[in-house]
C-alpha cells in the first residue's frame, strides 16, 4: 500500500447480480474495513455450436455444421469486424472444409465469420470411428464445444464375380467379396441374396446354393447363419481393408432378365444395420443362338423345296418348352406350304 492506496487486480469466473467485493486492512493494529457498490458479472460473448449433434458414416461429410457468436443470454451477436474462428478435433484423423470439396491435412482448420454476420457453416469427416469433440476459439470469445459421432454403420465395400449370367442358367458358381473401409470389429455384416436365384444354405456342400465363408488375413469371425435368403456374419476382429470372401456354388440363376442387386448392410458395435453406399449385382441376360445351319434340297428353283434348319444354344443356359419362342422369317420371294414340320429331340429343337 502506498499513501493509504492499494491496487489489485480479481478475476470472478461465473456471472452473477448483486455481487459485492469486500476489503479488510490491519493499520497500526486496527481492522477495518470496506464494502463496494454491487454490481453484475457477465460471462461475455461466446461461440456455440447451433446445429445438433451429428452421426455420421466413417470417410463421409457429415451435414451442416454452424458456429455462432452469442452473448450471455443466447442472443445472436453481429461481429463488428470479420472474427476467425479456429477449429480443431480431438481425433487426429479428423478434418475440416468449408465446401465439402476441398479438406484439411490435419485435424484443424480456420474459418471467418464475416463483419455483420454472427455466423458460419463447415463441415467434418473422419476415418477413425468413435465419439470425438470439435471445438472453436476466437480470440476475445469463450470457446465452443460439440461432439460428433463417426459410425461404421453403411460402411465397406462389397463386390460379386462374375456379375453376369443367363437366363435359367445352372451350376453357377459366384465369389462375393466384402472389403472393410474401417475397423470392424465387433461389428456385423448382412447379406440379402434376390429371391430369384436358388436360397443359400450350408448344410450341403455338394447341393444348391452353397455357402461357404472364408475370412481375410487378421479376420475372425463369430458363427454366421442363413435365415431365408439374408447371410448374417458376426464380426469378432477385422481391421480396415480386410476382405471377407463368401463362395455361393451350385447356383440357378432367374428366370427373367435384368439387373439383380445383393443387398449389402453393416453395422459397429451397438450400431444399426445400414446399407452399404453401393450394391453389387448379377445382369442376367438372354440365353444365345448360335451356329444356325440351313440346307437345301434340291439346290436349284423347283415347284418344290424341303430347307431344313439347325442351331444350337449356349453352353449354358436353356430354352423351355412354350415359354421360349424361335423365330424364323421367310424370305419374300418364297412361296410358304401350308404347313411346317418341327422334330423334337432330347434338349434339342430344330
Amino acid at each position: 500500500m502506498s499513501n493509504g492506496t492499494a491496487t489489485d487486480n480479481i478475476k470472478i469466473s461465473q456471472r452473477g447480480t448483486g455481487v459485492t467485493l469486500t476489503v479488510q486492512a490491519t493499520v497500526y493494529g486496527t481492522t477495518i474495513s470496506g464494502t463496494s457498490n454491487a454490481f453484475e458479472v457477465k460471462e461475455g460473448n461466446k461461440l456455440v455450436f447451433i446445429s445438433s449433434e451429428q452421426v455420421i458414416p466413417i470417410d463421409t461429410a457429415s451435414g451442416d455444421i454452424k458456429v455462432q457468436i452469442q452473448d450471455q443470454d443466447g442472443n445472436p451477436v453481429n461481429a463488428t469486424a470479420n472474427v476467425a474462428v479456429n477449429l480443431s478435433s480431438s481425433s487426429t484423423t479428423g478434418r475440416f472444409s468449408s465446401d465439402k470439396n476441398t479438406w484439411s491435412t490435419s485435424n484443424t482448420f480456420s474459418v471467418t465469420i464475416q463483419s455483420g454476420q454472427n455466423q458460419v457453416t463447415f463441415y467434418y469427416k473422419d476415418t477413425t470411428p468413435g465419439v470425438h469433440t470439435l471445438t472453436a476459439k476466437a480470440t476475445g470469445l469463450r470457446d465452443g464445444t460439440q461432439t460428433i459421432r463417426i459410425s461404421v454403420d453403411g460402411s465397406g465395400e462389397c463386390s460379386i464375380n462374375p456379375n453376369t449370367a443367363f437366363v435359367r442358367e445352372t451350376n453357377k458358381d459366384f465369389v462375393i467379396t466384402f472389403t472393410s473401409k474401417a475397423i470392424m470389429d465387433g461389428g456385423e455384416i448382412q447379406i440379402t441374396i434376390p429371391s430369384a436365384f436358388s436360397q443359400p444354405q450350408k448344410t450341403s456342400p455338394a447341393g444348391e446354393g452353397h455357402i461357404s465363408i472364408t475370412p481375410g488375413t487378421g479376420v475372425t469371425i463369430g458363427d454366421w447363419t442363413i435365415s431365408g435368403y439374408t447371410i448374417t456374419i458376426p464380426i469378432n476382429t477385422m481391421p480396415k481393408d480386410r476382405t471377407i470372401t463368401i463362395n455361393y456354388k451350385k447356383v440357378t440363376c432367374p428366370n427373367s432378365t435384368g439387373d439383380y442387386t445383393f443387398e449389402v448392410k453393416t453395422k459397429g458395435p451397438g450400431g444399426t444395420l445400414t446399407p452399404i453406399g453401393t450394391m453389387p449385382k448379377v445382369t442376367i441376360t438372354l440365353t444365345s443362338v448360335s451356329d444356325v445351319k440351313v440346307s437345301l434340297d434340291p439346290t436349284s428353283a423347283s415347284a418344290f423345296a424341303e430347307y431344313t434348319i439347325t442351331f444350337k444354344t449356349s453352353t449354358v443356359g436353356q430354352l423351355l418348352s412354350n415359354v421360349d419362342k424361335i423365330y424364323i422369317k421367310i424370305p419374300k420371294w418364297h412361296r410358304s406350304p401350308g404347313s411346317y414340320r418341327c422334330s423334337k429331340y432330347s434338349n434339342k429343337y430344330s
